[in-house]
């Protein structure tokens, strides 16, 4: 099975989502940013949310 692997900023495994396919994109999204969002090169869509959030991204300025 292959799928995203979540890590602290040490590099420490926090955790994985096992996927019977691999995922072409995934991103997070929604208002607290806790909607992780992945697509298959199918071109299907997948949602989950969850009780954690993605990290905020900062653009070069």
């Amino acid at each position: 099975m292959t799928g995203p692997h979540c890590y602290d900023p040490d590099d420490t495994l926090i955790g994985k989502l096992p996927l019977l396919e691999s995922a072409s994109t995934l991103t997070f999204g929604g208002i607290r940013r806790n909607n992780l969002f992945i697509t298959k090169p199918a071109g299907d869509l997948y949602s989950i949310r969850g009780t954690f959030a993605g990290a905020k991204r900062t653009l070069p300025t």
